[in-house]
């Protein structure tokens, strides 16, 4: 499946930020659809994800994106 620059920007901008939590980033999607985007990142670690991995590395990537202004408007 081929990037959107959206997602492009995105991988550019979270593949550090969850490197640095420990955990590889596998892929984004950020599809355009309707008034409210919908980010998905795939990780994985050593030992597994948990739901408190995936709380830490949203929260982390989503100030990111916040800060860097990478998302037009509002989105999950």
């Amino acid at each position: 499946m081929m990037k959107n620059r959206r997602e492009t920007l995105l991988t550019q901008l979270a593949a550090p930020i969850v490197e640095g939590l420990g955990f590889t980033l596998w892929g984004v999607l950020a599809p355009a659809a309707g008034t409210k985007a919908v980010v998905t990142l795939f990780i994985e670690g050593p030992d597994g994800v948990n739901l408190d991995d995936c709380a830490k590395v949203s929260r982390d990537v989503g100030l990111a994106i916040e800060v860097e202004d990478a998302m037009p408007g509002a989105y999950r």
